[in-house]
């Protein structure tokens, strides 16, 4: 008896909560099996993804797409799909070991981006590479307030 309870109100607190589902590094991460393209993998993912009805972010390196027609397809089919895109910093910059200034401009140009394939939808939204916000409490003090700015 206690332990369907328990399990009863731990169900009930799952209902109040949000999650959040993210896919970091788009529109590439990693090294691809033989045969396998990147527009493979995406095509495989909205399609495993859509029938979810879940909202999942996709965090995106523009740095990573430039000049790359493969990589942009990976983009315009995450977008397709219906899933958003938002900011995940132009190369993948670790604001560790680098300075707020260079970091920012990174924000900048990987924001250019987002507007055209995001259609008026909002996409600010930023996730740190590699989840860091700064190994200083002044960088991560100023990099939240120019996000918050922005």
């Amino acid at each position: 008896m206690t332990r369907l309870l328990l399990l009863t109100l731990f169900a009930v607190s799952l209902t109040a909560q949000e999650i959040a589902l993210t896919f970091d590094d788009l529109p590439n991460h990693g090294n691809l099996p033989p045969g396998v393209t990147r527009v493979d993998v995406a095509r495989t993912f909205v399609a495993a993804l859509k029938p979810a009805s879940v909202e999942f972010y996709g965090f995106m390196n523009a740095g990573r797409a430039d000049g790359d027609a493969a990589r942009n397809e990976v983009l315009r089919i995450w977008r397709d799909g219906g899933f958003p895109l938002a900011s995940h910093s132009y190369s993948h910059m670790d604001l560790h070991g680098n300075n707020t200034e260079d970091f920012k401009r990174d924000i900048d140009q990987n924001e250019a981006a987002l507007p055209q394939l995001m259609e008026g939808q909002n996409w600010k939204w930023f996730r740190y590479p590699y989840l860091r916000e700064g190994d200083t409490v002044e960088k991560r003090r100023e990099i939240r307030a120019y996000l918050k700015q922005k």
